[in-house]
């Protein structure tokens, strides 16, 4: 079975259960003005990713170890209620393929796999390791809010499976979701969209996953990566903003009403810009100069008797990104650089040096001796004070 832990963006309040309509848990609020609107009920349906409304906010892919078995590699997916029974997979080859190049869904959970439920692609090669990536479309079970009766989700699966040159590295499938839910109605007298989508992939809307809210004329806000909030947390409709009261299992009904947050919307975007100190950091020109090759570097810091400070980065990386704009271009990171020597590593391109410092993901900084001996290490987004810190290390 999957493993069923997600990293969260943001902590999270307690889940909804599975109760046909349940309401959500917040602590104390301050009441809604005078005279606001009683609470709207609006349906959403959903929607399978694809179009040119993707949206730009997801949870990290879901990891499912894979067992070696006669028929290929075989894991199970948890989709929907709890006494939904999970949905079986497995990777094999076609003849005459070196690499997994067909997976196996069994979409109607029967336990029988049937030919229009085999899909196969062709393996590419990407950062120095052979990719298999797969989609499809299954149904989740799920209950009509308005009915009762049985009803499904279509759940369009992301699914991938990369072969470590390592053989015996663990066998892991990951999956991501491509799917949403989105309704339309008309708030304080604004027509407006709702869309809601999983933070935690397990089928179920609740507590964990996540909404947006915004104006008819301001749709394309919606698919925005900073546009989600979690479903305990408020949104904002122009200047007023309002909060879930209750939203269905299925994720096809929630109830909306006013809130008042206590701050004006200008306020509470400052407010959770967690870039805002780097973004206002000193900047006069001045940037971190990086060195490209790691024996170089290593040869600098020896002779100069100064620590070597080693970054790792990859194209794709967010916060890598965000890093060099924010962090590395403060004059006062610039300033502690010049204490020590600094390299960056592309980590898709070293995966010799990827193994030898046992990276595990980007960014990743290592702060080491001018001998060579690891001092402090530190990944994910740092920002300008703290690296002003971690850069001040002694030998």
């Amino acid at each position: 079975m999957c493993d069923a832990s997600v990293i969260l963006m943001m902590a999270m309040a307690a889940g909804l259960g599975q109760a046909a309509s349940s309401e959500l848990k917040k602590t104390p609020v301050q009441p809604a003005p005078a005279g606001s609107m009683a609470s709207v009920e609006i349906a959403l349906t959903p929607v399978v990713g694809g179009g040119k409304n993707a949206i730009q906010w997801s949870p990290y892919g879901q990891r499912c170890p894979l067992t070696e078995t006669a028929q290929g590699l075989e894991t199970k997916i948890a989709l929907g209620p709890k006494d939904a029974p999970p949905i079986a997979v497995a990777l094999s080859k076609t003849q005459g393929s070196q690499y997994y190049n067909m997976i196996s869904i069994d979409h109607d959970r029967n336990g029988v796999i049937a030919n229009n439920e085999r899909f196969t692609t062709k393996p590419n090669l990407s950062r120095g390791k052979m990719w298999s990536q797969f989609e499809t479309v299954v149904p989740v079970p799920a209950t009509d809010p308005k009915t009762g009766k049985g009803i499904s989700n279509p759940y369009k699966l992301n699914l991938w499976y990369v072969e470590e040159p390592d053989a015996g590295a663990e066998k892991i499938l990951r999956y991501s979701r491509d799917w949403w839910l989105e309704g339309q109605g008309t708030i304080d007298g604004v027509r407006a969209v709702v869309l809601i989508s999983e933070n935690v992939m397990d089928g179920v809307i609740d507590a964990k996953d996540r909404w947006a809210l915004s104006s008819v004329a301001e749709r394309k806000q919606l698919y925005l990566g900073d546009s989600a909030r979690p479903i305990t947390d408020f949104a904002w409709l122009g200047e007023k903003a309002y909060r879930i009261r209750s939203v269905h299992p299925s994720g096809r009904q929630i109830v909306l009403e006013r809130y008042d947050p206590g701050v004006t919307r200008k306020d509470d975007a400052v407010k959770r810009d967690s870039y805002d100190p780097d973004r206002k950091a000193a900047r006069s020109g001045k940037s971190v100069n990086f060195l490209t090759e790691l024996i170089s570097a290593q040869r600098d810091a020896q002779r100069e008797k100064k620590n070597l400070f080693v970054k790792f980065e990859a194209d794709w990386c967010g916060p890598c990104k965000m890093m060099d704009e924010l962090v590395y271009t403060a004059d006062e990171v610039a300033e502690a650089s010049r204490q020590v020597v600094c390299v960056k590593i592309d980590g898709d391109r070293s995966p010799a040096l990827v193994k030898r410092f046992d990276e595990k993901g980007y960014p990743t900084m290592i702060l080491l001796s001018p001998d060579g001996k690891e001092l402090k290490r530190v990944s994910g987004y740092v920002g300008v004070r703290q690296m002003k810190k971690f850069l001040a290390a002694k030998p």
